[in-house]
């Protein structure tokens, strides 16, 4: 986290990067990980389907692939978008991965 503001901090960001970042983050996180789950894992419970959309970070190395292009084109500037996102990811991770944690604590008495 610490290398990604050291970054962040050499960018020029402005308030439509962050938003931009935030909503592809929202996206990969509540889009496209749900999406490639449902496509590729069928045989197991509901239960175990939610959380298998969110208990990985897919769309964090999608983001992260995106890095990658940019560091090797001069030409395009995808980063101040895709930090953010990296951060909204992360972010959600946290947040929905400790709900299901309370949840199991919640269910297992």
């Amino acid at each position: 986290m610490f290398n990604i503001g050291a970054l962040a901090s050499s960018l020029e960001m402005n308030s439509s990067y962050l938003f931009l970042g935030i909503l592809l983050g929202f996206s990969m996180f509540f889009i496209a990980q749900p999406i490639v789950t449902m496509l590729f894992v069928r045989d197991i419970t509901k239960r175990d389907q939610l959380r298998l959309m969110f208990s990985h970070e897919n769309g964090m190395t999608a983001v992260l692939l995106t890095v990658a292009i940019e560091l090797r084109s001069k030409d395009i500037h995808l980063l101040p978008i895709t930090l953010p996102a990296i951060v909204c990811i992360a972010f959600l991770y946290l947040v929905v991965n400790t709900c299901f944690a309370q949840e199991d604590k919640t269910l297992s008495h």
